[in-house]
């Protein structure tokens, strides 16, 4: 699973002053193993606000960073 925090911080000391959301990507499977399925979900306050779906990602030629960009495109 990957967990993406999303916070305010203090301009300052740059400690968390407020928790905006977080986006959880989990692994399903996939069908090939150069591909990949991915559940994704929204959550504000401990709570799922929007669920999705990514189908066939190929994650053996993209990274992390592009799966986060999907999941994103999803949700938002």
């Amino acid at each position: 699973m990957i967990r993406m925090t999303i916070e305010y911080l203090d301009a300052n000391d740059g400690h968390a002053v407020k928790h905006v959301g977080t986006i959880e990507i989990e692994n399903v499977g996939g069908r090939h193993p150069e591909t990949g399925d991915y559940h994704v979900a929204l959550l504000e306050g401990g709570h799922i606000v929007k669920r999705g779906t990514i189908a066939g990602f190929p994650r053996k030629a993209q990274d992390a960073y592009q799966l986060a960009h999907r999941a994103l495109a999803e949700l938002l």
